[in-house]
């Protein structure tokens, strides 16, 4: 059995779709205004769930807040048809203080490199693959710093106190991968030295091996039985997407 991997590109959008709005102001113009403004209040829902937040009135004394926007994209499928209009609330994160507002930043991710090693593992040996994206990843993980955010107008108290990570932030995505890192180990997985991103589970019958790429994990298991069992110790951590056998991983077609 051999696998070939077909760089086809992200989708994109048709001529005759609207591209994603620089602002709020914009998406208010757009025919899609409604889709925008509700995606808006379920990530706003999204954010209270996980008690991502504390609504404050006024900044304790020397303290200040980070300004934040709304990043709306239109999300396409592999067929290049719109399949979710999303908001996200971030932070500008460029207006943070290092030694103040975050100290390290470093991040890993699987290297492309990695990935085909293991596409061609599973092809030789006939393994399981599975792609599971996590949602909402960076919501998940407390903060070591005090962080305020100054709240877009319209959507309530005029200040936040983090206690959770948000998309922006410097240190978000290296606290993400340290609580996704301590998730791995606690599920008995091995971390490769020449690649932080890759995770090695073996035992006398089982075999998986998974790369991590922020919060698209593929896994490659010897059977179906281990291929579930990864998917839901990692569903009971967090809420997943789980899509099933791999057909589209990071922008690539993967065909078997």
């Amino acid at each position: 059995m051999e696998a070939e991997l077909k760089l086809d590109g992200i989708a994109k959008l048709t001529d005759d779709q609207e591209k994603d709005p620089p602002t709020v102001k914009h998406a208010q113009h757009s025919k899609y205004w409604n889709e925008w403004l509700s995606a808006m209040h379920e990530e706003l829902e999204v954010l209270k769930a996980k008690d991502v937040y504390e609504e404050i009135d006024k900044l304790p004394p020397g303290k200040k807040a980070i300004q934040s926007k709304w990043v709306l994209h239109i999300k396409c499928d592999k067929d290049r048809q719109i399949s979710r209009f999303k908001g996200r609330l971030v932070m500008k994160g460029f207006t943070q203080i290092f030694g103040c507002d975050y100290t390290f930043t470093f991040a890993p991710v699987a290297r492309w490199e990695s990935i085909w090693l293991i596409l061609c593992i599973a092809a030789i040996n006939d393994f399981e693959l599975q792609h599971i994206d996590i949602k909402n990843a960076y919501l998940n993980v407390p903060l070591d710093e005090e962080i305020y955010l100054i709240v877009p107008k319209g959507f309530g108290a005029p200040y936040w106190c983090l206690r959770k990570s948000l998309y922006g932030l410097q240190q978000a995505g290296r606290q993400w991968y340290l609580h996704l890192h301590d998730t791995y180990t606690s599920l008995g997985y091995m971390q490769c030295e020449s690649d932080w991103s890759i995770y090695v589970r073996k035992s006398e019958i089982a075999l998986s091996i998974s790369a991590t790429s922020v919060d698209n994990l593929l896994i490659a298991s010897n059977s179906k039985t281990e291929s579930n069992l990864a998917a839901t110790q990692i569903n009971k951590k967090f809420a997943i997407t789980d899509g099933g056998d791999t057909k589209w991983l990071l922008g690539c077609r993967i065909q078997w």
